[in-house]
């Protein structure tokens, strides 16, 4: 990789400055859990013009979320991840959520608690295979959810929108 190349870092802004028998790094201080000598993910950065699916992801680290349960099913593997109460509401089931960089979708939710189901391919092409029980994962809630949560919401009594909170809950929202 060349120097000064912006790579995703376990989807944290990263640029490429010097090489040794890995990379060496320069990164913008955030919360995180990471620690000299840990497996991490690193991805090209997205380039303008490419191809975008899956979810959308900044590299911007919310919390460090604690697994609270590892479960295997068939050859899938469930975590279920606890999260400070302040990201309740960017938290919603079939909603995405990154781990460690990793983009996944969300299972279920269950008040500070959600479930996120990794496939057999994430499992070996990442650092989740290797996670236990009451350790440390890096957590970025769903930018599109955030700025959902920033939008002010109308009050039933307005004429411009039929959306109101009430609705927007009654849907699952």
């Amino acid at each position: 990789v060349p120097l000064a190349t912006p790579n995703a870092f376990q989807r944290y802004g990263v640029e490429i400055v010097g090489e040794n028998t890995g990379y060496i790094v320069d990164v913008t201080p955030e919360k995180w859990n990471i620690g000299k000598g840990d497996i991490v993910n690193i991805e090209n950065a997205l380039k303008a013009g490419d191809a975008m699916g899956g979810h959308f992801v900044s590299g911007h680290i919310d919390c460090v979320g604690k697994i609270a349960k590892i479960e295997k099913k068939g050859e899938d593997v469930l975590m279920d991840i606890e999260f400070p109460d302040e990201f309740r509401p960017l938290v919603v089931q079939k909603g995405s959520v990154a781990l460690d960089g990793v983009s996944l979708t969300v299972g279920e939710v269950n008040g500070n608690r959600f479930r996120a189901y990794v496939i057999p391919h994430t499992l070996k092409a990442t650092n989740l295979g290797i996670k236990k029980v009451g350790g440390g994962v890096n957590v970025e809630f769903d930018i599109l959810g955030k700025y959902a949560a920033k939008f002010p919401i109308r009050e039933a009594s307005s004429k411009t929108s039929g959306i109101t909170e009430g609705f927007l809950r009654e849907k699952g929202f």
